[in-house]
C-alpha cells in the first residue's frame, strides 16, 4: 500500500518529496505507511532565539480569506474539509515564511501574517505584497486538483496594511502568545473585506512604501466598517520589470568609464570574458552608468541579461539565473509561482532548481503551457538525486 501526503491524503510513491496533488512537503518514510512532515515546527511557532520583549514597530500585517469554503464544507464530511484546507493552508503559508513574514494565527478559513515583527526588514511592505501574489498563484494550481477531484473552486481574498502596532507577547502568565495590536490589524481586515475573490487590496501607507515595485490601481476613498474616516485603497495590478525609470535626463561626465565598459565587452566578443565591478557611494550614479552601457549595447545587437539578487529570494538556488532564463512577459510569473515550494535538500539544489523551472514552464510545440506537479511523478535523465 501506498503512503498517503498528511496533508490531503492523495497517494505517494516513496521517491517524492513533495505530494504530487496539494504539493505539500514529504519527508522519506522511514517504514512503509510511515511519513515525517518538513522540518520548521506548527507556523505560529517563533524561534526561541528571537527576541520577544514588548515594543512599538512599524508592521504591514495581510489577512487572507478562502472564498467559497462554505459551500463547501456542507458537501464534504469534516475530516475531508480538513484535510482539503489543510493542503490549501500549507500552500498559503509556504509564501510567508519564505519572506520571513510570521503567521500570528488563523481564524476559520482565513489567515493573518506579519512583516516586521518579531524580525524587521527595510522592505517589509514590499515582501507583504510578494507573499500576498505568490498566494494567490499557489491557489490557482491547487484549484486544478480540487475542481478534478470535488467540482469546486476557492479564491482568495487579501488585504495588506502598513503602520505602528505593539508587539509582544500578550496574557504570557497563562498561554504565551506572540501578537501585534493596533488599527493596522483593523485596516488590513477591512481592506481584505472589500477585496474582489482573486485581487490584492492594500492601504495608503503600503502603496508608499512597495510603489516603486509594484504597479497598483486607485480604488479611491473608501468608507471600511467601524473606520470613522475614509482609507485610500489600490489595487495591486502587477509587479515592475523595473523600479526606477531611468534614462529621462542626458548622462554627463561619465565618458572614461563608459569607454572602459565598451572595451570590456569588445574583449568578451572576442573571447576573453571577464567580470566588472562598479562600485560608489549611493546616488553617484551606479545604476544609471550600467542603463547607459545596457542600451547603447542592445543599440548595436548585442544580446544583454540581466539578473538581479534579492534578499528575500536568499533561499532559492540560482534564481536570478531562472528568472535570465525565462521571457520577459514570463518573468513575473516565473518569479511568483516557480518559487511555491522549498528544495528538498542542499545537496540537490541543482537540480531542484532545473526541475522546477521545467516544471512550472516548459515549451511544447512553439507554445508556453503550465505543467505542475509533472516532475514528481517520476525522475528525469538528468536528475542526479
Amino acid at each position: 500500500m501506498h503512503p498517503k501526503c498528511p496533508a490531503c491524503g492523495a497517494p505517494l510513491r516513496p521517491t517524492h518529496r513533495f505530494c504530487p496533488s496539494c504539493g505539500a512537503p514529504v519527508g522519506p518514510p522511514s517504514t512503509p505507511g510511515e511519513l515525517h512532515l518538513g522540518a520548521g515546527g506548527p507556523a505560529l511557532q517563533v524561534s526561541p532565539d528571537i527576541d520577544l520583549q514588548e515594543d512599538r514597530r512599524l508592521v504591514s500585517v495581510l489577512f487572507a480569506d478562502l472564498s467559497g469554503s462554505t459551500p463547501l464544507g456542507e458537501r464534504l464530511d469534516p475530516e475531508d474539509l480538513r484535510r482539503i484546507l489543510g493542503a490549501f493552508f500549507a500552500a498559503l503559508v509556504r509564501p510567508i515564511h519564505r519572506y520571513e513574514g510570521t503567521v500570528e494565527k488563523y481564524i476559520g478559513d482565513a489567515v493573518m501574517a506579519v512583516f516586521g515583527a518579531p524580525v524587521s526588514h527595510e522592505d517589509d511592505a514590499e515582501r507583504a505584497v510578494r507573499a500576498a501574489i505568490e498566494m494567490q498563484s499557489a491557489l490557482a494550481l491547487l484549484n486544478d486538483w480540487l475542481e478534478r477531484e470535488h467540482g469546486r473552486r476557492l479564491a482568495l481574498r487579501i488585504g495588506i496594511s502598513s503602520g505602528e502596532v505593539v508587539s509582544g507577547l500578550l496574557a504570557s502568565e497563562v498561554q504565551s502568545a506572540y501578537t501585534v495590536v493596533g488599527d493596522t490589524v483593523n485596516t488590513a481586515q477591512r481592506l481584505e473585506s472589500i477585496a474582489t475573490p482573486g485581487d490584492i487590496v492594500v492601504g495608503p501607507t503600503t502603496f508608499r512604501l512597495a510603489g516603486r515595485a509594484f504597479e497598483f490601481e486607485p480604488l479611491g476613498a473608501l468608507t471600511l466598517k467601524g473606520k470613522a474616516q475614509t482609507v485610500e485603497a489600490y489595487r495591486v495590478v502587477r509587479s515592475k520589470d523595473e523600479a526606477v525609470a531611468l534614462g529621462s535626463t542626458p548622462l554627463v561626465g561619465r565618458s572614461a568609464e563608459l569607454a572602459l565598459l565598451r572595451r570590456a565587452l569588445a574583449g568578451a566578443v572576442l573571447g576573453r570574458g571577464r567580470a566588472l565591478t562598479i562600485a560608489g557611494e549611493a546616488g553617484v550614479g551606479k545604476s544609471r552608468l550600467c542603463h547607459e552601457f545596457v542600451e547603447r549595447a542592445r543599440a548595436r545587437g548585442t544580446p544583454v541579461y540581466h539578473v538581479a539578487g534579492q534578499a528575500h529570494a536568499k533561499s532559492v538556488p540560482l534564481m536570478p539565473v531562472l528568472l535570465s532564463h525565462e521571457p520577459a512577459s514570463k518573468r513575473a510569473y516565473a518569479s511568483s509561482v516557480s518559487t511555491s515550494m522549498p528544495p528538498p535538500s542542499v545537496s540537490c539544489s541543482t537540480c531542484w532548481a532545473m526541475r522546477r523551472r521545467t516544471s512550472i514552464r516548459r515549451q511544447a510545440g512553439g507554445s508556453w503551457s503550465k505543467s505542475y506537479g509533472t516532475w514528481f511523478a517520476g525522475r528525469w535523465p538528468w536528475d542526479p538525486c
